[in-house]
């Protein structure tokens, strides 16, 4: 679960030379959805930061790194913000981030990838695979080369030890098991005097 990084974002850029991608929060969305009784609740981490490093002539070997604030959880709701942000749930204080990192990268087709990673959760690590589509690039008006790109995924919240539910009298669940990530993500690429300044050991 994860406003706005995460996690496939530059598997079919233009660049005819290795390069190195930052996500831009401000122009992203990390969403998600889940049952909540017979409706489907709507949420989003609004703090992140990613990157992720690209060859066109070799994308297989690409990498992507997420990082997400688990205490920036939004639901439009504050009283349930809080309840997600406590123990019952993500318990933000012992686990403040969670984490993607991808591993396998295929091609599916045009603008069409699966990346195969693991994401650390409320102290939990799983593999999750991520479907990927390049959306193309474009200049800004301040001259950035930037990339589009959506990605969705499904996982269990009981696997990464979010296990809180309530019965109702009806004997109904509250809240459901799955939850579906949706990722929309404006990546910016680096200028390559930027990103030697940043790969550059310290």
């Amino acid at each position: 679960m994860l406003r706005k990084t995460s996690f496939a974002l530059a598997l079919v850029a233009t660049p005819a030379f290795a390069s190195t991608w930052t996500v831009d929060p401000v122009h992203s969305n990390i969403g998600f959805t889940v049952r909540h009784l017979v409706t489907k609740v709507n949420g989003s981490f609004n703090e992140f930061e990613g990157n992720v490093q690209f060859d066109d002539k070799k994308p297989e070997a690409s990498k992507v790194n997420v990082t997400v604030k688990t205490e920036s959880i939004f639901t439009a709701n504050q009283q349930r913000d809080e309840h997600l942000r406590s123990a019952d749930f993500f318990d933000t204080k012992k686990f403040p981030t969670a984490t993607f990192e991808s591993g396998k990268v295929a091609a599916l087709g045009k603008g069409q990838f699966k990346i195969d990673g693991t994401l650390s959760l409320h102290g939990v690590t799983k593999p999750v695979t991520l479907e990927v589509e390049y959306l193309g690039t474009a200049k800004d008006m301040y001259g950035n080369t930037r990339g589009g790109f959506t990605a969705k995924t499904k996982i269990s919240r009981k696997e990464f030890g979010l296990t809180w539910n309530k019965l109702t009298e009806a004997g109904n669940v509250v809240v459901g098991d799955d939850v579906e990530m949706n990722l929309n993500i404006a990546a910016i690429e680096v200028k390559p005097q930027e990103a030697k300044k940043e790969t550059k050991p310290k």
